[in-house]
């Protein structure tokens, strides 16, 4: 609890920084695994394991990709 009429130091932008580059890289590292925890609750791979085999070749009824040219 602060004292009443204490004077602050004002913040140091480097400690701010490293503070700031510390959050970031626990968001970083948490996202992977967040992500992998719902994938492996919702069964994507599962069901996509099911369905029949697929790629980005041109399929009936729609326009072939243009070739580079």
């Amino acid at each position: 609890m602060p004292i009443p009429g204490a004077r602050r130091k004002p913040p140091d932008p480097v400690r701010q920084e490293a503070f700031a580059a510390e959050v970031a890289d626990v968001l970083d590292k948490a996202a992977p695994a967040l992500l992998t925890s719902v994938g492996h609750q919702c069964r994507p791979f599962d069901t996509l394991a099911a369905l029949p085999r697929s790629s980005s070749e041109h399929r009936p009824g729609r326009r072939p990709p243009p070739r580079p040219r």
